[in-house]
């Protein structure tokens, strides 16, 4: 069995994020996966070194990941959040001006059921393996109680402040790694069940 090394790049606002991802990768048992953590300056400083064998994971919106994913083929996209990978690169990313005040509770039924899944998943695939550590690592906006703090957001007619959509991209994003970790990083990675 092969070792396959990955890079998973972030911008600031998605540092946890990566984070995240790189602990849920870690916990998969049945194929061997090195993977690293970079900034976009750590990419854009390395880039002109990375090998054709190396799988890189972009999470987040920036100039150059919009450059990066300008040709990748997307696999997923509801309430603002999208997956897309083309080869061995893939992107992560969401945009919290899709969610008002008209989808806000069908986005957390969502989420919610995200999170369910991601518990209850029973241990089949190499990905799923890890489930039952990381299920302990399911982060803050994704816990009882994150649903009403973002249906509170749209329940006053006013405009949302840039506090609160950030408080609306970062649940986005920690569905998004979830549900890229449950249904798209075996496939993306070519990890077959066990």
């Amino acid at each position: 069995m092969f070792e396959k090394n990955l890079v998973i790049v972030y911008t600031e606002k998605t540092k946890k994020h990566a984070n995240y991802l790189m602990q849920l990768i870690s916990n998969i048992k049945n194929e061997p996966i090195v993977a690293a953590l970079w900034t976009e300056k750590d990419y854009t400083s390395n880039k002109a070194k990375i090998s054709s064998s190396q799988f890189l994971i972009f999470i987040g919106d920036s100039k150059e990941m919009r450059a990066v994913g300008e040709h990748l083929t997307n696999h997923y996209e509801k309430y603002g959040m999208a997956y897309s990978w083309l080869g061995k690169t893939a992107r992560l990313y969401a945009d919290p001006t899709k969610i008002d005040k008209n989808n806000a509770s069908d986005f957390v039924s969502y989420a919610n059921e995200i999170k369910e899944t991601f518990k209850e998943k029973p241990l089949q695939t190499g990905a799923a393996a890890g489930l039952a550590v990381a299920a302990a690592l399911t982060p803050f906006c994704l816990l009882p109680g994150f649903g009403q703090a973002i249906l509170t957001i749209f329940a006053a007619e006013a405009l949302i402040s840039a506090k609160e959509r950030e408080k609306i991209l970062d649940t986005q994003y920690s569905a998004l790694v979830l549900d890229f970790f449950n249904d798209g990083l075996c496939k993306f990675m070519d990890i077959k069940d066990e």
